[in-house]
């Protein structure tokens, strides 16, 4: 790809405080998916090379205690300091006796996977003799109608009003909550948003890379006021803003974070996915390079919901890590984690009087067992009864409005810009990973120091306070030890390897509280899942919070919730009491088969089509020595009973059976395909699906159930299809797959049980013999085969299966 660029005037040298307006024809940069203008009035414009419009006559905008600052009212370019290159353009805007703004747009320039974004960040310049300004806002794209300008939804979506707003969040305290907004309606976006146009399916990206110091938001409006250019209708208003609380003074440089545009991703998901990537590579974040974990979590939703909560101890702990050893250990569970209800109290952080042994004890008997241990941890919290509070109350920074009504009366938010604090958060860190051996973080309630203000070091705001106040533990913790934050999203991105993306789930289908924002429950966390889906394995490890598998969830309740957890590839961690599960083998036997996890997500696609999405297709690619076993699609298929239609209004859909279909085009079938090309099996059946070129693949499901299907394409030859161990077939816990003249040789893992395989084989094949594992039983079924073998205690099996020709 190639950058076209035009310098469209000579510049005049001249200095920044001279009055008058120079000579200026304006500055342009072009690539294949963006042309740059910006003009003389202080505006710009983004568009299509051939002249399709994105954001159109825009400005930048900043909010002071001294009156808003807008390029477009007084300011101009100043063409000495204005550059153009292959890949960037800055444009750098002055005004007498005002602080001058830079704005810099950067075009990859390279071809890879965000080949279509643009970056931009603005930089608010000196105060230029006035008195000092203290700056609350940064609007890097202001767009109102009123002022003749305008942001459109894209390069082909014709009516901002008709068009879906996925949000990240909303409304700053609402972060737990993504809406898709439709019909004409606002949005108010956390941190980034994605616009969908249905008519012609292609999406709009446009969020926030960076965190470093501002609460970043998308806002838009439709109605009345939309400037329509080619008969194409605008958002009525459009805002990309960088939020600063507390607001910061200008006396120097005010960087604001970058933002991110592609208007050309060839589906919302790649739109979706491109945007997180980018995200960690901005931040410079490598991912985390282990085992995606799995293990227990000792809350379980809480004592008020059938729960422990705080109410553990040493023997409850020790009980609950036998019985994981012995029920979940076997299928590959990594991890152990103690959660609220150790410690003394929140600024005490040493061992209560229910866990005499100590911490460090507790942590060796848990590595002794073959789990890495984990500990919750509320570490930048103070209960007032703490001893460290009555020491230290000059740690305690003082909450804002929303910080007054959110944190609870009994705790105080530590202020992290302190540097007292810092060291204490150090040693509290250090002290539990290299003193006491812990190997997970879960860090509770963080976010709450957002909501602060007067901090020890006046010069920064809330969120980069936090930021701080992470990567002293992210530091501490460094690149092998797990760091999980339960915290506001987009204010983590970089640091944290997983981010819970939703509220505490509980053991409720249509949660405690339906149809209001704060509801937690399975289907509330399974939207919120939908609706961040594509953060995971991109920008960190989702965490869904918990499986649950006790009244009043019904068995396929809690098949439906764990085959979707399992499908998309976040961490699986369980709220039961691990005792109950050595009690309850069909709970076990459900959570077994998500395990170990397979990281890579399945898409929810109708995601705009459905409150809650019924179809979900996860692509699975494994290097194995037999190529073409390495590539096929699970295809997750729910019915989650009453649920609500995006795409028609918003209609309810009544909670009822229904047939469903995976039709050609979707899910790795393609358009056109003859009989027999095509091979689909049934997870939780163990059956073999019908593959019809007319009504592609049929599954009837009951309310509240669901179905996965493995969809492979048919090689005409022996192979594997299917096997009972694992949702995913074969994505997790088979190591390789090869084949040699009628011999299938598979690699796997873990079997502490009686196993089912399924192959297929053309007619007239049949299994002559198996080797490498203690075979239990063959049968033959219209071209399928099950093989079952006796379950053994062994990590690594290799299985020869060998057909003949009758």
């Amino acid at each position: 790809m190639k950058n076209r660029i035009a310098l469209a005037a000579v510049f005049t040298i001249f200095a920044l405080v001279a009055p008058g307006t120079p000579s200026f024809a304006g500055l342009e940069l072009e690539n294949d998916y963006w042309k740059i203008e910006v003009f003389d009035d202080g505006t710009y414009s983004l568009s299509t090379p051939a002249g399709e419009p994105i954001v159109y006559k825009a400005s930048v905008s900043v909010a002071t205690s001294e009156g808003r600052l807008d390029t477009r009212e007084g300011y101009y370019p100043a063409g000495d300091h204005c550059e153009v290159s292959d890949s960037t353009l800055i444009a750098w805007f002055v005004r007498a006796n005002q602080p001058s703004i830079e704005l810099r747009f950067i075009l990859p320039g390279v071809e890879g996977e965000n080949v279509s974004a643009l970056f931009m960040y603005a930089k608010v310049i000196g105060d230029m003799g006035a008195t000092e300004r203290i700056v609350s806002n940064i609007d890097i794209i202001r767009a109102r109608g009123a002022d003749g300008a305008a942001v459109y939804p894209g390069a082909k979506a014709r009516n901002a009003g008709s068009v879906q707003i996925l949000e990240n969040g909303h409304g700053m305290y609402f972060d737990y909550y993504c809406r898709i907004q439709q019909d004409g309606a606002s949005s108010d976006s956390n941190w980034n948003g994605f616009v969908y146009d249905r008519e012609s399916g292609t999406t709009f990206a446009c969020g926030f890379l960076t965190t470093d110091r501002a609460l970043t938001r998308v806002q838009t409006q439709s109605g009345s006021g939309a400037l329509t250019l080619n008969h194409r209708t605008p958002f009525s208003s459009f805002n990309a803003t960088c939020t600063y609380r507390p607001s910061i003074p200008t006396d120097g440089i005010l960087t604001s974070e970058t933002l991110y545009l592609d208007y050309a991703a060839e589906t919302p998901f790649v739109a979706m996915e491109n945007f997180a990537r980018a995200v960690a590579k901005m931040n410079e974040y490598q991912g985390w390079q282990h085992d995606i974990p799995s293990g227990w979590n000792s809350w379980g939703g809480g004592g008020g919901m059938g729960g422990m909560g705080t109410n553990i101890s040493e023997e409850i702990i020790l009980e609950n890590l036998e019985a994981a050893r012995e029920v979940h250990r076997p299928y590959g569970w990594n991890y152990f984690q103690i959660d609220d209800g150790w410690e003394i109290m929140e600024g005490d952080w040493e061992a209560n009087e229910r866990f005499p042994h100590g911490m460090k004890w507790l942590a060796d008997k848990i590595n002794e067992a073959g789990f890495i241990p984990g500990i919750w941890v509320n570490g930048f919290m103070l209960d007032k009864q703490s001893q460290t509070y009555r020491d230290h109350p000059d740690w305690i920074a003082e909450r804002n409005l929303i910080g007054r009504q959110l944190i609870p009366q009994n705790w105080e938010p530590l202020d992290l810009s302190h540097p007292e604090v810092k060291e204490h958060v150090r040693a509290l860190f250090t002290k539990i990973v290299d003193d006491w051996g812990y190997g997970w973080i879960k860090l509770d309630f963080a976010y709450w120091t957002l909501f602060t203000q007067n901090h020890y070091d006046s010069s920064k705001t809330a969120s980069e306070i936090y930021r701080d106040g992470l990567e002293i533990v992210r530091d501490v913790l460094g690149p092998d030890r797990f760091f999980l934050t339960v915290a506001s999203v987009g204010a983590s991105f970089g640091i944290a390897d997983s981010v819970r993306i939703s509220l505490d789930n509980e053991p409720s289908w249509d949660g405690l509280k339906p149809g209001t924002e704060g509801s937690d429950g399975i289907k509330p966390t399974l939207r919120t899942l939908s609706r961040r889906y594509y953060f995971q394995g991109n920008t960190w490890i989702n965490h869904n919070d918990l499986l649950f598998y006790r009244e009043p969830m019904t068995e396929s309740e809690s098949r439906c919730w764990t085959s979707v957890v399992g499908l998309t590839g976040g961490i699986a961690k369980l709220g039961e009491r691990i005792t109950d599960m050595r009690d309850h083998p069909d709970w076990a036997y459900q959570m077994n088969r998500i395990l170990p996890v397979y990281g890579n997500s399945a898409r929810p696609l109708d995601l705009f089509d459905r409150e809650y999405p019924e179809k979900w297709d996860q692509h699975a690619q494994k290097n194995f020595t037999d190529a073409e076993s390495g590539d096929w699609h699970n295809v997750g298929i729910f019915n989650w009973g009453l649920n609500n239609d995006l795409a028609n209004r918003g209609e309810n859909i009544a909670e009822e059976a229904r047939t469903y279909r995976i039709l050609p085009g979707k899910c790795g079938l393609p358009e056109n395909f003859e009989k027999g090309d095509y091979l689909a099996w049934a997870y939780w059946w163990e059956t073999p699906l019908e593959v019809s070129q007319e009504n592609g693949i049929e599954v009837p499901l009951r309310p509240r159930d669901c179905e996965i299907v493995s969809i492979r394409k048919n090689l005409h030859r022996p192979q594997f299809v299917g096997w009972n161990r694992h949702i995913t077939q074969g994505a997790a816990a088979m190591e390789d797959i090869d084949y040699e003249d009628g011999k299938v040789i598979l690699n796997f893992t873990e079997v502490p049980e009686r196993m089912r395989l399924y192959f297929h084989a053309p007619d007239g094949y049949v299994v002559a013999e198996t080797r490498g594992v203690d075979m239990y039983r063959i049968r033959q079924m219209d071209g399928f085969h099950r093989i079952q073998i006796n379950g053994t205690a062994f990590r690594k099996a290799r299985m020869e299966v060998i057909f003949k020709r009758m």
